[in-house]
């Protein structure tokens, strides 16, 4: 502050003698105009004066103060960018990106995927025609690579396959099932560390398998009665073909989303390509219609893992769920079993001790099998049993690797933990979105932003309030000083 009027007294004494003299030269020039005798409008002349030396004091002191105070650069930019908003791609999106479907805000990773049920989402993911399982060679190269990879560093053991003898896998003679080497679990001796098989002490496990199917309707319009939680182990080419019911049990019941392989299989009966892309195919079109939720829990189709299966599914970051115990209720279609029956089964198994807690094998295959869980969920609360989810059963209460829930934020992620971009869900076709699949998402908003002009302005432009306020001050008082 004294430096700046150590400047301003400088300035101002070294131009005191010309203003002197301007001073002296005015009143001689003025003071016969103001004589009353000189003119017949006298007033009108002093107010004229005064206008004129109000101005031209003005002028005076602007460029006065502009010399004095320091210079502050400004940009001047030729125009506004085109869009008030961040582009697409911007990171902050990703933190805040939400998703309205069926009434419902569902939280995404920020990357745009097809609708639900559009042709350009049925056309990314394998059609499965027939009862065979999905073609490995479909596979993108990635994928591939990183199981190779996965074998060649031992993380997937040498168990033989599995031959179907009349629908039973069964291993090459010599090779025992129950051994720690296999570990099969369809004999139920054998238990896989990591794998889980019984709820938390006093705890039902609810989770149904096979959907969307023909009974998810029923089912789901009884959960969302009950305010009741639940996983659905889905199949992948079921969601293909039943995407609304997917969308009811992921927007609207907020259930957890488990995998249950893409056409339903027995695993111990694949070669290790065949069980990765039955996993990650699946894998890949729940993250897609989730907005990039990559799943973590898997139920094996028939209860049929050992320690490949097992490993394989771990590797993809999937942790394997079983069962304790079987309503049989995938028999009442062949009349194998009652509903009667399967309610004397379920009485007992409620009735019983509470540790461990129930699993309970359920399917959403047709009304009948919903018709088992409707009839026979009262026997729940009125045994003093609490439900959980079955992605609540290892105590980390969330069925997905990079998200929380439904609501929750999304990490971007990959299906294979180190593909390329992994921050980035596009990929090459069919695994995932090709680019031009994912134009649709993109075309309406680009972002149309220009590049700014900038230029700086050296000295031209200096002025701030403190430079106004100067120009006022210094102009009043040559006003007074005049006059």
């Amino acid at each position: 502050m004294f430096a700046f009027l150590e400047r301003v007294f400088h300035h101002l004494f070294a131009i005191q003698t010309e203003v002197q003299s301007l001073k002296t030269l005015l009143k001689t020039l003025l003071c016969p105009l103001l004589s009353l005798s000189f003119s017949p409008f006298p007033h009108l002349v002093m107010l004229f004066l005064c206008i004129s030396l109000f101005l031209s004091g003005s002028f005076t002191s602007f460029f006065l103060a502009a010399s004095i105070l320091p210079a502050r650069p400004h940009e001047l930019r030729s125009d506004f960018p085109a869009t008030w908003f961040h582009p697409d791609n911007h990171p902050i999106l990703t933190l805040f990106r939400r998703h309205t479907r069926n009434g419902t805000n569902i939280s995404t990773d920020g990357n745009g995927y097809p609708p639900v049920g559009s042709s350009a989402w049925i056309n990314a993911y394998p059609k499965a025609s027939g009862l065979g399982p999905v073609n490995p060679e479909t596979m993108p190269k990635v994928w591939k690579d990183f199981l190779e990879t996965a074998v060649k560093e031992g993380k997937v053991p040498n168990v033989p396959q599995t031959t179907l003898v009349n629908g039973s896998p069964t291993y090459p003679n010599g090779t025992d099932p129950n051994s720690s080497q296999v570990c099969s679990a369809i004999p139920k001796i054998c238990k896989i560390k990591g794998d889980y098989w019984d709820a938390p002490i006093g705890h039902v496990a609810l989770a149904f398998d096979d959907g969307p199917g023909l009974g998810s309707a029923k089912l789901y319009k009884f959960l969302q009665t009950k305010n009741l939680k639940a996983t659905h182990f889905f199949i992948g080419k079921n969601i293909l073909t039943y995407p609304q019911l997917f969308l009811t049990a992921f927007d609207i019941l907020h259930d957890d989303i488990g995998v249950h392989t893409y056409t339903h299989p027995s695993l111990s009966s694949l070669s290790n390509e065949q069980i990765f892309a039955e996993l990650a195919f699946t894998m890949q079109i729940i993250h897609d219609s989730t907005g990039g939720r990559v799943p973590r829990i898997f139920r094996p189709p028939f209860g049929d893992t050992d320690m490949r299966v097992h490993s394989i599914a771990k590797i993809l970051g999937l942790t394997t769920i079983i069962w304790n115990q079987d309503t049989e209720d995938w028999h009442l279609a062949s009349g194998g079993m009652t509903q009667a029956q399967i309610s004397s089964k379920m009485r007992t198994w409620l009735g019983g001790p509470k540790s461990p807690g129930l699993v309970m094998l359920e399917h959403e295959l047709s009304n009948e099998t919903a018709q088992v869980f409707i009839n026979n969920y009262p026997l729940i609360p009125g045994s003093d049993w609490d439900t959980v989810s079955a992605a609540q059963m290892d105590g980390l209460d969330t069925p997905y690797q990079n998200a929380k829930g439904t609501t929750g934020a999304v990490k971007p992620a990959a299906i294979v933990p180190n593909e390329n971009n992994a921050t980035s869900t596009s990929t090459t076709s069919p695994a995932r979105l090709s680019q031009s699949t994912m134009s649709w998402a993109r075309s309406s908003s680009k972002s149309t932003t220009r590049p700014s002009k900038s230029n700086k302005v050296n000295g031209v432009c200096r002025t701030s309030a403190l430079g106004i306020l100067g120009m006022v001050a210094v102009m009043t008082s040559v006003v007074v000083w005049l006059f």
